[in-house]
């Protein structure tokens, strides 16, 4: 079974229990490629000069929230377009991605929300890049710029898909006509990995969210929210467990984990009820709303 989250553990994304975000969203689930290809407004083919990285604040929440953004800006030229809006041949383009950093609140792991793109590409990569509709464009047909440079946005969560064989006599500047990469999800396992990690990440914070709330002031409009963010983490779950079941390595893994996640929140709910009543956590509670968070941080956060 892979290790997933060895590697993402120690970042720091850390929830805060006691400003939850007021305008938070739950994580987006990967589109098919048929729904990248309909959804986006531009598709081209470009080759990856350069990745630059930057962290700010994030602008996703209220201003109370602490929390930061990465973002990347990548600089790519256009070797093929196969949607066109405004994106040309032999261009060079910026393309900007995010995901979410962290905050400086502690308290709690994990990170409630969209988790921005996956994968980033690296320099030299060959990226099919589906972009996402500015809101510049909504009553113009130009987007936005930086510096002499079209900026686009691909789709979330999944609307870069990196080519593993970058075809051969790529001309540096972009111009060389190549066959496009293989759109199919189920063959990029840096993206599968990386999915599973934004549920997991999601899933433990959610749990920590609602034992804070037992173990002090129960808040049913918060509660509510969460419990469709977690319909909706299930449902990406289980979208990629069908997608990949005759994948022996994820089909059983997204399954198991659809499972395990529904198992646990079935256990909440003793507890949950008990909260609703106006009772007061007893001892045995406490230490058994301790126990399933300790044993999902075990299980998730591996």
């Amino acid at each position: 079974m892979p290790k997933l989250l060895s590697q993402f553990f120690l970042i720091g994304l850390l929830f805060p229990l006691v400003a939850i975000p007021t305008r938070a969203t739950a994580a987006i689930a990967p589109l098919s490629p048929a729904q990248l290809q309909d959804k986006a407004e531009d598709i081209f083919v470009g080759k990856v000069f350069s990745v630059t990285e930057t962290e700010a604040p994030s602008t996703r929440f209220d201003d109370k929230t602490e929390f930061k953004d990465r973002t990347y800006t990548i600089t790519m030229g256009v070797i093929k377009v196969l949607k066109y809006k405004s994106v040309k041949v032999a261009s060079q383009v910026k393309v900007q991605a995010w995901q979410p950093l962290g905050g400086n609140q502690s308290g709690l792991i994990g990170f409630v929300g969209p988790q921005g793109h996956v994968p980033i590409p690296m320099k030299g990569d060959i990226v099919t890049v589906y972009t996402a509709k500015h809101e510049s464009d909504k009553n113009s047909d130009s987007n936005t710029k930086a510096g002499n440079l079209m900026v686009y946005v691909p789709l979330l969560p999944n609307g870069m898909v990196i080519q593993k064989d970058k075809g051969e006599d790529v001309d540096p500047h972009g111009t060389t006509q190549v066959t496009p990469p293989n759109t199919k999800f189920a063959a990029d396992t840096k993206t599968l990995q990386a999915l599973s990690n934004a549920s997991s990440f999601q899933f433990m914070a959610t749990v920590a969210l609602y034992k804070e709330m037992l173990l002090n002031s129960w808040d049913e409009k918060t509660y509510r929210q969460f419990s469709y963010y977690h319909g909706l983490n299930q449902t990406a779950l289980s979208e990629l467990s069908e997608t990949h079941k005759d994948d022996k390595t994820w089909g059983p893994w997204f399954e198991s984990r659809f499972s395990y996640q529904a198992s646990v929140y079935e256990a909440l709910q003793t507890y949950i009820a008990k909260k609703r009543k106006g009772e007061v956590m007893s001892a045995q509670d406490i230490a058994g709303l301790t126990q399933i968070q300790r044993e999902v941080t075990a299980k998730l956060g591996r």
